[in-house]
C-alpha cells in the first residue's frame, strides 16, 4: 500500500499552449486534450505529439477536476494537466483505477465560485495525501467500477428512450 502526497507519487505534466492557427496548419492524427469535457476532451488532431506514455489528465479550469485516462501518443493542451507516476510507482498504480477511484476527490478539491467556473492546479493537489492499495485490489475494484458504469450507461439509454416517447 502507498500512503503519500500526490506530489510524491506523481510527476505533473504541464499544458502546451497551442493556437487555433497551429491546429489548422498542423492537422494530423494525434489528439490534443484540453479542459473541455465534450469529445473526451479532444480539441484537435495534430501531426505531432508531446507525450507517448500513459497518464491521467485533469481539467484545470471550467469543469475543473474531471479525470481521464490517456494512452498512446498525444499532447496535453490548454486548461489541462497530466499526472504520471514517478518511476518507482509506475508498476504499482493502475491509472484507469485511479480515475474511477479519485474522481470525487478531485471535484472536492477545486476552488472557485460555487455557481461559476472552478479551478484546480498543482499547488492545490501536490500536498494532498492519498492511499493507494495493492495492485490486485485496484484491479478488482476497477472491474467493479466498470460494471457499475456499464449499468449507469444502460440506465441513461433507457431514460433517453423514455424521454423521446
Amino acid at each position: 500500500m502507498i500512503n503519500k502526497e500526490i506530489g510524491e507519487i506523481f510527476d505533473f505534466i504541464s499544458e502546451t499552449n497551442l493556437t487555433e492557427e497551429y491546429f489548422y496548419n498542423h492537422q494530423g492524427c494525434y489528439p490534443v486534450y484540453s479542459g473541455q469535457t465534450e469529445d473526451e476532451g479532444i480539441i484537435a488532431q495534430i501531426d505531432t505529439y508531446d507525450q507517448d506514455s500513459p497518464c491521467v489528465t485533469f481539467t484545470t479550469y471550467g469543469s475543473a477536476g474531471k479525470l481521464y485516462y490517456r494512452e498512446d501518443k498525444y499532447t496535453i493542451g490548454r486548461n489541462c494537466m497530466g499526472l504520471r507516476p514517478k518511476e518507482e510507482y509506475k508498476e504499482l498504480i493502475n491509472l484507469e483505477w485511479f480515475v474511477f477511484h479519485f474522481q470525487n476527490l478531485f471535484y472536492k478539491l477545486r476552488i472557485g465560485d460555487p455557481k461559476g467556473q472552478k479551478s484546480l492546479n498543482k499547488m492545490l493537489l501536490e500536498r494532498v495525501e492519498i492511499e493507494i492499495p495493492k495492485l490486485e485490489v485496484q484491479e478488482r475494484h476497477l472491474s467493479k467500477y466498470k460494471q457499475l458504469y456499464t449499468i449507469i450507461a444502460e440506465l441513461r439509454e433507457i431514460e433517453k428512450e423514455i424521454d423521446e416517447q
